[in-house]
């Protein structure tokens, strides 16, 4: 027990010299170890990121967009009996990001480029070529090859599992 009073007053001294409480105002051990016990919350969430000033890397913003992506799209499939509608995420881009002026985290502006196609549930040839033809019409509606590109903002906000998109 001592050893740890002793641990907590060395902590509540360094803390007394950092703040500049020494000379005309010297505190207490109980105000001390209050401080203490105040600032170590916020040094929690400082060593987790979540009082972090900075903005998500190119790849976090990626895994934020695909996480988000995974849980309004699932794997990407619509799936019927017929055929199966195939949604891809090929890139993700990050642009540039500014602290919220208001709660949390960042505004982050970012690219994107999904392919779509259309693949046959069916092993008929009538099968094979309706699938071949609505996938030809989704390609060129979607960008063909290249696929569909588009660039939108939102707010990121690091948490315990590491950043996340929120939709607003």
């Amino acid at each position: 027990m001592k050893r740890f009073s002793r641990e907590i007053c060395t902590t509540a001294i360094i803390i007394d010299n950092c703040l500049g409480f020494r000379g005309f105002m010297r505190l207490t051990f109980k105000r001390n170890l209050f401080i203490v016990i105040a600032l170590a919350p916020a040094i929690l969430l400082s060593s987790c990121g979540l009082l972090s000033a900075s903005e998500p890397t190119d790849e976090e913003l990626d895994q934020a967009v695909r996480q988000y992506f995974q849980s309004i799209a699932g794997d990407g499939v619509v799936r019927n009996p017929l055929s199966n509608l195939h949604m891809n995420l090929e890139e993700v881009r990050k642009l540039g990001c500014e602290p919220a002026n208001e709660g949390p985290g960042f505004f982050c502006t970012y690219s994107t480029r999904m392919t779509a196609g259309v693949s046959s549930n069916e092993t008929s040839s009538d099968g094979i070529a309706h699938a071949e033809a609505a996938d030809a019409l989704v390609r060129t509606l979607t960008g063909g090859n290249s696929g569909m590109t588009d660039t939108a903002t939102h707010r990121f906000v690091n948490t315990f599992g590491g950043w996340e998109m929120v939709a607003e």
